[in-house]
């Protein structure tokens, strides 16, 4: 496997995933495909598997050997609360705080859950779709339904400002209970 060429193109995605442009470096318009929340879940994830492959010469490495999620609070103090975000992003902020290699990632669809569990989120059905909404309380938090518009489709993404964040992240050892839990 070249590696150099895993490299390169995990590069890119990263940037993708990002919303920035991996040629010009300048920021992708809202409008464009990558911007898909779907879209941007894929390449956040294919850029987290090309990371372990080249972390491990080429090799992608068995989930069963991984400890537990887990952060200490010095780590959590480190997130950064700087504009409101996805759950989606909030994960993946999250997951960068970890320093340990051999522990899993936290998942977004651990969190989505536990805020179910907990009366922040609920599931509506629409159009044949089961999707995440903000519960009275989650509003109350920050939790709020964006419209989005592209030249591709409409969708409604589900946003947490930095106020929903904070909760999330200063009530993290019950997520982590929750996960422990399951």
């Amino acid at each position: 496997m070249d590696l150099e060429l895993l490299k390169h193109a995990q590069g890119y995605i990263e940037k993708m995933a990002k919303g920035i442009h991996p040629l010009t470096g300048e920021m992708i318009p809202n409008n464009d495909i990558v911007n898909n929340i779907r879209i941007s879940r894929c390449l956040f994830y294919v850029n987290d598997v090309l990371k372990e492959v080249i972390h491990n010469n080429g090799v992608k490495k068995s989930i069963s050997n991984k400890i537990p999620f887990d952060l200490s609070i010095e780590q959590l103090s480190q997130y950064d609360y700087n504009e409101d975000l996805s759950i989606s992003k909030i994960v993946s902020k999250i997951n960068k705080l970890k320093t340990d290699d051999t522990m899993m990632k936290l998942k977004v669809s651990q969190v989505c859950n536990w805020l179910v569990s907990i009366g922040i989120l609920k599931f509506i059905e629409e159009n044949g779709h089961k999707l995440k909404r903000p519960t009275e309380k989650g509003e109350q938090i920050g939790i709020y339904v964006e419209h989005v518009m592209n030249q591709f489709k409409e969708y409604d993404i589900v946003i947490y400002n930095t106020s929903a964040q904070k909760f999330i992240i200063h009530n993290f050892h019950y997520l982590l209970e929750f996960i422990k839990s399951k």
